[in-house]
């Protein structure tokens, strides 16, 4: 039921680096200071001093995601809730990095009928405020807002997988 989908991962993060890597081109530019000219016979005062020269910054460091935001990094175990059916079992989100706005990583839900179901997510993404979107390959979407419940990180929302929707909650370990 689950496929491992890791091509799209290896081609994602190779567009990524591609794109992030353009933003560099600037880099490349030469500055050639011009000669000044021969003094005169009565030189006046000497000439002030030319402002140093600095690179225009790219353009795409203004469009630049998020810092690393590594409280989501780690493993974050709870439970997920069928609605209307009653049927729960123990759900897993391992969050392997976070690279701006882009998580990457696996979630796992276990003790279903039909087995456990282990997917890598196809990506995860950040969004304002606090809002974590678990998407997979499968289709299966988690939809999450961080918080804090007792002190203690946490993950609560709901998710959809084909005509399921229920309730998730998890805690960072």
């Amino acid at each position: 039921m689950f496929k491992v989908r890791s091509n799209v991962l290896a081609a994602g993060t190779a567009l990524l680096v591609t794109v992030g890597m353009s933003g560099c081109a600037w880099i490349q530019e030469a500055y050639t200071p011009s000669t000044p000219a021969a003094p005169t016979a009565a030189a006046p005062a000497p000439a002030a001093t030319p402002a140093p020269v600095t690179a225009p910054a790219p353009a795409a460091a203004a469009a630049a995601p998020a810092a690393t935001d590594s409280k989501y990094v780690g493993t974050w175990v709870g439970k997920w809730v069928v609605d209307g059916t009653g049927t729960d079992g123990k759900a897993v989100i391992e969050v392997k990095s976070v690279d701006g706005d882009t998580l990457t990583g696996t979630s796992s839900i276990l003790d279903t009928p039909f087995g456990d179901l282990i997917e890598p997510f196809a990506p995860g993404k950040l969004k304002e405020p606090n809002t974590v979107i678990l998407s997979h390959a499968n289709g299966a979407v988690f939809t999450l807002k961080a918080s804090d419940v007792g002190g203690k990180p946490t993950l609560k929302g709901t998710f959809k997988y084909e005509a399921y929707t229920g309730t998730l909650i998890y805690t960072k370990q």
